[in-house]
């Protein structure tokens, strides 16, 4: 454990804050791997044949899955997935619980695993949801089903890794100031100082 010089940069938010859009950026920027967890859900659903699935049947399924598994049994995955990866620099969107956290610091070395929460208010958050229809049925979700959403079990394991960040990153204004923040933010991380 701690024997890899793998550095692992995991993006934490709540649903709708940008984690995917600082993930790609931070990706590109260091050319790295990108994994999601909800990928995961996605390959494991996609091996049933269905491929469009909710939020809710995505939880349904984490949930599922480490009832019979074990709480840890989707970031062992992800460490597989992060140890396979090429190269220096591996990126994870949305950790949402303190057990993903605890085994990525175990393999990679608490120095080499940097969260980064993403800001964003929840009625800001709620409209890019409606308007990006990533998951099926996004554009039609009311203000009472994403109020419903924000109080899963998942989401409310967010507090405890929130408090576990090491930075936080504003995503309250517009996709250039995210962009330049997400810049410094990378020039702080990797290239340091001159």
């Amino acid at each position: 454990p701690g024997a890899f010089k793998k550095r692992v940069f995991a993006f934490v938010g709540r649903n709708g804050s940008g984690k995917e859009t600082a993930a790609k950026y931070m990706a590109s920027a260091t050319q790295a791997e990108s994994h999601t967890y909800s990928d995961i859900l996605q390959e494991t659903f996609k091996l049933w044949g269905f491929e469009e699935n909710s939020w809710h049947e995505m939880q349904e399924l984490s949930t599922f899955m480490r009832a019979l598994k074990g709480q840890d049994c989707m970031a062992k995955v992800m460490v597989q997935k992060c140890l396979r990866a090429k190269g220096g620099y591996v990126v994870i969107d949305g950790v949402r619980r303190i057990a993903d956290i605890d085994l990525l610091k175990e393999t990679f070395g608490q120095e080499n695993v940097i969260l980064i929460w993403i800001d964003v208010a929840a009625d800001l958050r709620y409209e890019r949801l409606r308007q990006r229809k990533e998951k099926k049925g996004e554009q039609f979700m009311t203000r009472q089903l994403f109020d419903q959403q924000e109080q899963a079990e998942s989401e409310l394991q967010l507090d405890l890794v929130r408090a576990a960040c090491h930075l936080t990153v504003d995503n309250n204004g517009t996709l250039h100031a995210f962009n330049e923040r997400l810049g410094t933010l990378f020039h702080d991380l990797v290239i340091g100082p001159c």
